[in-house]
């Protein structure tokens, strides 16, 4: 739910989000605005938005289980669960953008394999397109480019 701005108090929120690659960590400031408190509260959301888009181009290139792609999402540097992930591919599937075949493990019950549907193609080619502008327009703004 959305307040109007004018019966609720707008403030700024201020929040870091850590990425950890094989040579670097990168810290971005991210700035919220809220209005009444409606908003992103902390960096688990942007993270989650993004490990969405990164979880979609993962299974694109090859369908996996769910730990799998806990793995490999900590192998690009991620620092997630599978508290964090098994929530997002369970919603995605909700959504029609994943489906799941369940093949049998050489260890305990059949895994569920994720694969894209065509809505999950499409998803992920909006994320990647939403993630270059975006991209774009952070660069700029940390190069202090206003396009004069």
């Amino acid at each position: 739910m959305v307040r109007n701005a004018s019966s609720s108090a707008a403030f700024i929120f201020e929040n870091y989000l850590t990425i950890h690659s094989s040579t670097s960590i990168i810290k971005i400031r991210a700035i919220m605005y809220c209005i009444g408190g409606v908003g992103v509260n902390n960096d688990t959301q942007i993270v989650k938005g993004i490990l969405e888009g990164c979880i979609l181009r993962i299974i694109e290139q090859e369908e996996m289980y769910g730990y799998k792609t806990v793995e490999v999402l900590n192998k690009f540097g991620f620092e997630v669960n599978e508290a964090t992930v098994y929530p997002i591919l369970t919603r995605l599937q909700n959504k029609n953008i994943l489906e799941i075949e369940k093949r049998p493990s050489p260890v305990g019950p059949p895994r569920k394999y994720y694969s894209l549907t065509n809505e999950g193609k499409e998803s992920l080619k909006d994320f990647q397109e939403t993630w270059i502008r975006i991209q774009s327009i952070v660069n700029r703004v940390m190069e202090g480019d206003k396009n004069d």
